[in-house]
């Protein structure tokens, strides 16, 4: 099953997103993808998330997460969240930086 779940910028309230990515990760059995655009790994508001993820990793479930990365350049738009990607390739998954926009 496919599940997408489209967010608008500041409509919701993080805990309540953190506690929906929470329940996302906890019935995994074998593998689990996942592709954030907003990662803020550093906010009390991840305990959830964290602890969802160290219970699916001690099941040996194999993760991968592709996030958003800055790209550098100026754009047209508001710009994309601030991840800090030193925070999210210190997890003990697979991870890969995506930028917002194409170069």
């Amino acid at each position: 099953m496919i599940e997408l779940t489209e967010l608008r910028d500041g409509g919701q309230d993080p805990a309540n997103v953190a506690a929906r990515i929470a329940s996302f990760l906890s019935p995994a059995k074998k593998t689990l993808e996942l592709a954030l655009y907003d990662v803020h790994l550093e906010s009390e508001n991840a305990a959830p998330i964290h602890a969802a993820l160290a219970e699916v990793l001690a099941r040996k479930v194999r993760v991968r997460l592709a996030y958003n990365v800055d790209f550098g350049k100026a754009i047209a738009v508001p710009p994309p969240p601030v991840t800090r990607p030193e925070l999210v390739e210190a997890l003990p998954v697979e991870t890969c930086g995506c930028p917002a926009f194409p170069i």
